[in-house]
């Protein structure tokens, strides 16, 4: 019992700091963010017995993250926050720039925090963990269709969020 802890607290160790930065990318607040992070470290230490050696644990540790993120969206039921876009804002968005490289992370972390909580989901889960919409849409209970509409309506607001702090 003794070893196994003191393995947990090197797997904690090893991983946490990169998977409270994926809790963080799926959640709006600290405290969500740090429920997703025990739960999901929970299920891992649960689950250590079912990985196969197939693929990097890192890998299979991350894909726990994610699932626990959107079981907890999925757990909240919180209503989608409606968002109304400035058109005279929209105009200055140029769809054709895409790099968000100029931005460091912290800051895209926070300018994503502030998207509605579905679009915020379908954004990460498409963009950063590179589910296809018909993935999303099945993981989500969705349809594809939301999914990419949601998709699209993150991009558009990151853009906004952006453009309105001068940073492209």
């Amino acid at each position: 019992m003794k070893n196994e802890t003191k393995a947990q607290k090197e797997l904690y160790d090893l991983y946490s700091r990169k998977m409270y930065g994926v809790c963080k990318g799926y959640s709006n607040s600290r405290e969500d963010t740090n429920d997703i992070m025990q739960e999901a470290f929970l299920k891992v230490f649960r689950s250590l017995n079912k990985y196969d050696n197939k693929g990097s644990i890192g890998g299979w540790i991350r894909r726990i993250f994610v699932n626990t993120a959107i079981d907890f969206y999925r757990q909240s039921e919180r209503e989608i926050e409606v968002i109304s876009i400035d058109p005279e804002v929209e105009e200055n968005v140029f769809v054709a720039q895409e790099s968000y490289s100029n931005i460091d992370y912290e800051h895209f972390i926070t300018l994503m925090q502030q998207l509605p909580e579905k679009a915020r989901l379908v954004f990460n889960l498409f963009n950063i963990e590179g589910y296809s919409h018909k993935e999303i849409a099945v993981k989500m209970g969705i349809s594809e269709g939301t999914s990419k509409s949601q998709y699209s309506r993150a991009r558009q607001l990151l853009k906004i969020a952006i453009v309105n702090q001068g940073m492209l």
